[in-house]
């Protein structure tokens, strides 16, 4: 296991100072300490694609770039790494996480098949891959193999992280100043409903013929320990991908009412379904 700083600060002095990410468990340390940190930029994305085109954009432009998400959302971003930086040689740092590892920590149902795949994955794609480097000793030696492939060929080079590769670290939040000519909203407060309260009354409102499908994570979860009925469904892993799994029921079954129960970050990664469901409104 490392400290996160000992990779950042070695990927920053080959010039990687720009990172961007959807969460992990696995990654939570080392994007605490990115965004922690005043030398580095740190870019939240959507989904994983995103955070792709993010890092290649900034490499473009000049900066080393890291993308960096779970293997879960490895399928979100083929689209970019086997188009936008295979097609014009944009050398990108990818840290992927390795949920599901066969043999590694036991994990969710849905990062079986993801886990047993990773490598032949990136494989598919040419993109060649280590596992990150979870001893001090192993840091340099692993930059220096992926700076040479990113000058060699000028495309991009995963690093696959185990659990526990990085120490756990606190996040120091950043004053961060607005651009000029910026409005800051102001604070809202604190949130009126709590997710349990709001499940209670969804559960509550439903009729005999609704059917409740929600989210994954906190969502599902709290749903089924409120009381696992038939007419419920808690959909794992596939972020972003509930209101279009309630599109499909609708449309499958009109005798029932579905509703869908998203989560606010899971809605982002596929805002674009809101579009499809209001277009056929079943």
């Amino acid at each position: 296991m490392i400290v996160a700083d000992t990779f950042l600060d070695a990927a920053h002095a080959r010039g990687f100072d720009l990172y961007s990410g959807v969460p992990c468990s696995y990654l939570m340390p080392f994007t605490n300490t990115a965004i922690s940190s005043p030398t580095l930029s740190y870019v939240g994305a959507a989904n994983e694609g995103d955070a792709v085109a993010i890092a290649a954009g900034a490499t473009l432009g000049g900066r080393g770039a890291v993308a960096m998400f779970q293997n879960s959302g490895l399928g979100n971003a083929v689209s970019p790494l086997t188009s936008l930086t295979w097609t014009f040689r944009l050398p990108v740092l990818i840290i992927v996480t390795w949920r599901g590892e066969p043999g590694g920590a036991a994990d969710e149902p849905q990062h079986e098949l993801m886990g047993r795949i990773t490598p032949r994955l990136l494989e598919a794609m040419d993109i060649p891959w280590q596992r990150f480097p979870s001893e001090d000793e192993a840091v340099e030696p692993t930059l220096d193999v992926v700076q040479r492939h990113m000058v060699e060929s000028g495309r991009p080079f995963a690093l696959v992280m185990s659990k526990c590769s990085v120490a756990a670290s606190a996040l120091v939040a950043q004053t961060m100043s607005p651009r000029t000519g910026a409005t800051v909203p102001p604070a809202i407060g604190e949130p009126s409903l709590d997710r349990r309260s709001a499940l209670c009354a969804l559960r509550e409102a439903a009729g005999a013929r609704d059917v409740l499908l929600a989210t994954t994570g906190f969502t599902g979860r709290e749903l089924c320990a409120i009381g696992d009925e038939a007419d419920q469904l808690y959909m794992v892993g596939s972020m972003g991908c509930i209101a279009s799994l309630g599109l499909g029921l609708a449309l499958a079954r009109p005798e029932h009412r579905v509703i869908a129960i998203d989560g606010d970050g899971a809605l982002l990664m596929r805002l674009g379904v809101l579009a499809t469901v209001g277009a056929v409104a079943p």
